[in-house]
């Protein structure tokens, strides 16, 4: 068994520069919350659960594996990245077999979405996903003021 650890923190779009859309977090859309930024929807719990699959097995990070100089996954979704990184490491031979991930956020309220959460993010990987969040209570700067996600997350893989 092998553990991946791995964080991932985007800022929020400035309201000039919001452009159509809302956030996306933990593959779950917030109507009339401005998007986080980032080359593809910015969900950063996404990028941070494949961080960890991908480190947990040896293999590049996110940022060589499908970073912003791969231009095909310009504003591509949470969901689609994840179903990549599953498959591309099952093909490595690794078997993912849980995932637990923290949200850090002011803001949007979170609590009532982690059972969509959960079930989205496990149907995209096919394994357990535990989801849960917390706040800096009003410390850190960006996080605190609410002008950033942090997201951290830890994965179990069985190597074949």
């Amino acid at each position: 068994m092998l553990i991946g650890s791995a964080i991932d923190v985007h800022a929020f779009a400035q309201v000039p520069d919001v452009k159509e859309g809302c956030l996306h977090l933990g593959l779950v859309d917030f109507p009339g919350v401005p998007p986080l930024v980032g080359h593809s929807d910015g969900d950063a719990v996404a990028h941070a659960i494949a961080d960890a699959l991908l480190l947990a097995c040896g293999m590049p990070d996110l940022g060589v594996t499908i970073g912003t100089s791969q231009p095909e996954w310009a504003g591509s979704s949470g969901e689609k990245i994840l179903q990549h990184i599953a498959a591309l490491i099952r093909q490595e031979g690794y078997t993912p077999q849980s995932v637990s991930v923290q949200i850090v956020a002011k803001r949007p309220a979170l609590k009532e979405v982690f059972p969509l959460m959960r079930e989205r993010l496990s149907a995209a990987l096919g394994v357990p996903v535990n989801v849960a969040a917390t706040t800096t209570d009003g410390q850190i700067s960006d996080l605190g003021d609410g002008k950033a996600i942090l997201c951290l997350a830890s994965a179990l893989v069985q190597s074949s």
